[in-house]
C-alpha cells in the first residue's frame, strides 16, 4: 500500500516528488538505456517509490530527507532485481535541491 500523499505537509511532499523524479531519471538512464523508458515504466517506478518511501518512514523510522535520499538506490536495485537493504548508518551524505549538500550527523 502506497503512502497517502495528501497527509504530507507541503515541504515533505515537494521533497518526495523531487526525490522520486530524480530516482526515475537515474533509473531511466542506468536501467533501461537500450530498451528505452516508457511512460508505463515511469508510472510503475513512481508507485514503487511511494511504497519504498512508506516502508522507510514507517518501518525503518527514517526522517523524510533520509528516506528520500534512499529512493534512487532502492529503485535501481528493484528494477535490476538486486536485493536492497536500507542503510542502517545513523549518518549519511545528502545532495539534493532541497537540502544543502553535506554529511548529516545524528
Amino acid at each position: 500500500m502506497a503512502i497517502d500523499t495528501s497527509r504530507l505537509d507541503p515541504s515533505e511532499k515537494r521533497r518526495l516528488i523531487v526525490a522520486i523524479s530524480k530516482a526515475i531519471e537515474h533509473a531511466s538512464i542506468h536501467c533501461a538505456p537500450l530498451t528505452g523508458w516508457t511512460d508505463q515504466m515511469s508510472r510503475e517506478a513512481f508507485s514503487q517509490c511511494l511504497g519504498i518511501y512508506e516502508v522507510l518512514r514507517r518501518e525503518e523510522q527514517m526522517s523524510p530527507p533520509r528516506a528520500c535520499d534512499e529512493l534512487k538506490m532502492a529503485l535501481r536495485c528493484y528494477l535490476e532485481k538486486v536485493e536492497w537493504e536500507p542503510s542502517t548508518s545513523r549518518s549519511w551524505v545528502t545532495a539534493d535541491d532541497t537540502t544543502p549538500a553535506g554529511i548529516i550527523l545524528p
